[in-house]
């Protein structure tokens, strides 16, 4: 797996039916907390913390609450579970559809739950690399006074290997469709671009989702390197503000024309742009590069009483698997968008990235 000059693709897929997800497998661990341990810590209010020396006991802290939830995450998961419920919502035969999760685990108990609650939703987890004497990857997330805080330890899923991926090629480019966690570029970009470009290159569907600001203000050029190969990318709305550059509030329409000709690639057509923008929905466009002509619309959430909003951690990642289910059914853009929707208002009323077991109708 060299770095090579992409020729020209292969047609893609008319329908995905298989899709295989690389990020990083981790547990949330979540948890009520008093404001002593917010003050002991110095974490910020709703951004991404990472483990140090000196935070470390957050994750002791937020253990030894009476009541704890214990919840596989992570974006990749997230949307793969979201993708299986949308499935299963429709009354989809799973044994018609492949879904997989690649990345890494450690040899803990963390990994069984992470697998236990995979296969759960009909998800493959034979390609996950067990990596000896390391810790599964985690997230604390202590919730107080309304707000979350959050200290992300990435520990085993940063190790995903070559020869892991090499042993197992031709399962992993069996799949249809290859979704990019953003977070994961952080962690092993050079692996994740030589999968990306093998997949382009065999004319397979590509999914990116950008991740938080500072991901992108730290490594935009990689992140645009994975976009321009993308049919599909996802970002919430200050993700898609730090992606072009832009400090000062744009009208939805010139941030969608921004993001189009900051990829500028010609070899991609009908790429899709969603960006979530919270109460306000989501902003879709759809753009041929044949023609220069682009779809823009903005597409409304699920009315959603507020007392029963319980964890608003993980709405994006079940709109876009709410799509990309309905996206496998042909069904139409705004349909699929309105299924998002569905997704993302049926997981805020759980802690977690979690679906309960009931039909909705499109």
């Amino acid at each position: 797996m060299e770095n090579i000059n992409i020729p020209i693709r292969k047609q893609k897929p008319k329908l995905i039916t298989s899709i295989i997800a690389i990020g990083n497998p981790i547990i949330d661990i979540t948890a009520e907390i008093e404001e002593d341990i917010v003050r002991r810590y110095n974490l910020n209010p709703g951004d991404i913390n990472y483990a140090t020396d000196e935070n470390l006991g957050f994750y002791s802290a937020i253990e030894q609450m009476l009541q704890v939830s214990k919840t596989p995450g992570g974006s990749a998961q997230n949307i793969l579970r979201a993708i299986s419920w949308g499935l299963r919502s429709n009354q989809i035969n799973n044994n018609l559809i492949k879904l997989s999760m690649l990345g890494s685990v450690g040899d803990d108990s963390y990994k069984n739950q992470i697998i236990n609650s995979l296969n759960q939703y009909n998800i493959k987890t034979d390609l996950l690399e067990e990596i000896s004497n390391m810790k599964t990857s985690r997230c604390a997330i202590g919730i107080f006074n309304g707000n979350k805080y959050f200290l992300s330890e990435i520990l085993a899923s940063k190790n995903l290997s070559k020869n892991f991926i090499l042993q197992n090629w031709n399962k992993i480019i069996s799949h249809d469709a290859l979704i990019v966690e953003g977070y994961f570029l952080r962690e092993n970009f050079l692996l994740c671009k030589n999968i990306c470009e093998m997949f382009y290159e065999s004319g397979k569907y590509i999914i990116l989702t950008l991740s938080e600001p500072f991901i992108i203000e730290r490594f935009m050029n990689e992140i645009i390197e994975i976009a321009s190969l993308a049919d599909m990318i996802v970002g919430n709305h200050k993700a898609a503000k730090k992606f072009v550059g832009e400090q000062t509030e744009l009208k939805i329409g010139d941030l969608l024309k921004k993001i189009h000709q900051k990829i500028n690639n010609r070899k991609i057509k009908d790429r899709i742009l969603l960006v979530t923008v919270g109460n306000n929905g989501v902003f879709c466009s759809k753009f041929d590069s044949r023609t220069g002509n682009e779809i823009n619309f903005q597409t409304y959430p699920e009315k959603v009483n507020t007392k029963d909003i319980v964890d608003s951690n993980g709405a994006g990642d079940a709109f876009l698997g709410g799509f990309i289910s309905q996206q496998m059914q042909n069904k139409t853009f705004e349909n699929c968008c309105e299924f998002g929707n569905k997704a993302a208002a049926v997981v805020i009323k759980n802690i977690g990235c979690i679906f309960p077991n009931i039909i909705i109708q499109n």
